[in-house]
């Protein structure tokens, strides 16, 4: 996936409530899919990911998300160096360890919260 794909995709992570739906478009739709490897279980810093097969809003932007829940920072780099997974949200230490045994990742850093995006 392109950086810009990327870029686009987390900033559409930050917006979903934005943006509003096409009455009467006839475009049959045709959606990118986005596979996002959490650290933890789902939990409420990430319910915007988690409302989206209630509240479409991501559908809405022409993406089919998958969230995939993990069990610490590990678990979301090895899910994207696997090839599971798009994009990750992680922890700065799982994130330089993998730097360190030569990964070569691309990370957005967001001082919101301890997480890194990758």
């Amino acid at each position: 996936m392109k950086l810009k794909h990327i870029i686009i995709a987390f900033l559409l992570l930050l917006l979903t409530a934005c943006g509003s739906k096409e009455e009467g478009s006839n475009e049959k739709e045709s959606f990118a899919q986005l596979t996002v490897a959490l650290w933890s279980q789902p939990i409420t810093e990430s319910v915007n990911l988690l409302v989206d097969d209630e509240k479409g809003f991501f559908k809405e932007k022409g993406i089919d998300l998958k969230v995939i829940p993990g069990a610490g920072g590990g678990d979301a780099i090895k899910n994207i160096l696997s090839g599971q997974a798009d994009i990750a949200f992680t922890d700065p230490g799982s994130l330089y360890f993998a730097l360190d045994k030569g990964e070569k990742l691309k990370v957005i850093y967001s001082t919101f919260a301890v997480q890194n995006l990758v």
